[in-house]
């Protein structure tokens, strides 16, 4: 998933949507966007990808927790990334200061910040495995955001 720059609040440009993930804003595709959820890449599931986030740092804590030192002696604990909490339509983040009062540009910018927050999760989770060899396992590039589609 490309990193999050901003966010468009305009609905008269269906184009952009086309081979783009979709998040469809309190779980419900507005009637006159679902023509185009065909020819997007799929319906973002914010909670699930963050589900697969928090999962893959289990795993990875559980190898280096597995991993002894040379030396034979446990690893120091891994500080991991905090990862936001679970996005909750019915009490979205409050937006940044200095945001328009508008609630489709305020709930907008809102959301595309919790989905930034994921994604610098994402990065700093990587940032460690990437520096251990142990995690990357001979694995030398960094893996994308592993992004859940709803069905």
């Amino acid at each position: 998933m490309s990193r999050l720059c901003g966010a468009w609040v305009d609905m008269v440009a269906p184009a952009l949507y086309v081979q783009r993930y979709l998040l469809p804003f309190g779980n419900h595709l507005p009637e006159d966007l679902t023509d185009i959820a065909a020819s997007s890449a799929g319906m973002f599931d914010p909670n699930g990808t963050r589900d697969a986030i928090a999962a893959a740092i289990e795993k990875l804590d559980a190898r280096h927790k597995n991993s002894p030192t040379k030396a034979g002696k446990p690893r120091a604990a891994i500080s991991w990334p905090r990862i936001p909490g679970f996005l909750d339509w019915s009490e979205l983040p409050a937006p940044p200061r200095g945001v328009a009062d508008d609630p489709l540009t305020s709930t907008t910018i809102a959301v595309a910040n919790w989905i930034a927050r994921l994604a610098d999760v994402w990065s700093s989770v990587e940032t460690v495995r990437l520096s251990r060899d142990y995690l990357a396992d001979g694995d030398i590039a960094p893996k994308p955001m592993p992004v859940v589609l709803r069905t």
